[in-house]
């Protein structure tokens, strides 16, 4: 899985890393904690909400999501740039969704 970030956007009135692979080449990926920032929820309820999905068997690993957290490491700089050492060790899950698996989220929300 290689994720890279290119550059921040503005979306909904909130600057965040663009975050693009994954998924495929050039796909654009959204990190949960993101999602929470957008928003304005709390991180554990978006994480609550993507397990919910997954019980459920709407969204998909590898299709819809990828849990980053067991391929965390400290020397990557990737998570050394979107996240601190602290959230790193805390977190159960670092979920990164693809655009379909946002969309399947939102939809969820929604309901």
């Amino acid at each position: 899985m290689e994720l890279r970030i290119n550059g921040t956007q503005e979306f909904m009135g909130k600057s965040i890393k663009i975050i693009e692979g994954g998924f495929g080449e050039d796909c654009k990926v959204v990190l949960a904690r993101d999602i929470a920032i957008i928003h304005n929820l709390d991180l554990k309820d978006v994480n609550r909400n993507i397990k919910r999905l997954i019980e459920k068997c709407r969204i998909k690993e590898n299709i819809h999501f990828i849990d980053l957290k067991e391929s965390v490491t400290d020397s990557n700089p990737l998570f050394t740039e979107l996240f601190d050492s602290e959230f790193l060790r805390k977190s159960a899950n670092i979920f990164v969704l693809s655009e379909r698996g946002y969309m399947s989220l939102i939809k969820y929300m929604d309901d």
